[in-house]
């Protein structure tokens, strides 16, 4: 049995991979587990439509969502500065979508 004092969880890809299947199933295999949370990558402001809609099926099922921000960059060539600037403004687009 699940301990009440833990938030399970789910780590997945949803907006990066698993093509062809929808959230929902997605979010309902999550719920079927069950988890109660639902860890995504977030890589950069283009995916703030799909995070919405995740948000929203999620809600509805008794989900939470859990964005993580992995900005996709050359590590051969993205200086640390330049990497701090990108999960900044990642990050800063989020909160500014969602407050």
């Amino acid at each position: 049995a699940a301990d009440d004092n833990i938030t399970w969880g789910v780590n997945g890809h949803p907006i990066a991979a698993y093509y062809g299947i929808p959230i929902e199933n997605q979010l309902d295999l999550v719920r079927d587990l069950g988890a109660r949370s639902y860890r995504v990558d977030v890589m950069g402001p283009d995916n703030i439509p799909v995070l919405r809609k995740l948000v929203r099926e999620a809600k509805a099922r008794g989900l939470e969502i859990l964005p993580v921000v992995t900005p996709v960059f050359d590590i051969e060539k993205t200086t640390p500065e330049e990497l701090q600037k990108l999960g900044y403004d990642i990050a800063f687009s989020l909160v500014s979508a969602f407050r």
